[in-house]
């Protein structure tokens, strides 16, 4: 078996919630994701269902910050930075740029992060958007870490 998982031991966090956002949504206060029992790689899933206005472009930034209301913010860097494909890019700052809609996934390293992740997002011509962001990793213990 290699390196396969059971998903048992995995969590799923909503960064946002998956809905309709009339403006580009950022991680709210008390919110950020608490790294503390995790174990491996982080992975940052968008889903962008539907948006209203020109589908210019939908940038997601994944920061980490100090504590779960966001207080000293920084911005990951992605370790595919640079990369492309249908419907987004992300550069190397990590800025995740998506133009389409659909599923993307951005891989955080644990060593990466400080305790808590969030993201913050940015519309360009667009006026709304449904859409939501999702943290799935592995943790040492289940259950831990979501806000």
């Amino acid at each position: 078996m290699g390196h396969a998982r059971l998903l048992d031991d995995c969590v799923v966090a909503a960064s946002i919630l998956a809905a309709s956002q009339a403006s580009a949504p950022t991680t709210g206060s008390g919110k950020w994701f608490d790294t503390t029992d995790v174990e491996g790689d982080i992975l940052v899933v968008v889903n962008v269902g539907s948006v209203t206005g020109s589908f210019g472009s939908l940038a997601v930034q994944v920061q980490c910050a100090d504590d779960v209301n966001g207080t000293g913010a920084a911005n990951v860097v992605d370790p595919t930075s640079g990369s492309s494909g249908t419907g987004y890019t992300v550069a190397a700052n990590g800025l995740l740029t998506i133009t389409a809609t659909g599923t993307y996934a951005i891989a955080i390293t644990g060593a990466q992060a400080k305790r808590y992740l969030g993201v913050a997002c940015t519309f360009t011509g667009i006026t709304a958007a449904v859409m939501g962001v999702d943290i799935v990793t592995r943790t040492l213990q289940s259950g831990k870490g979501a806000p």
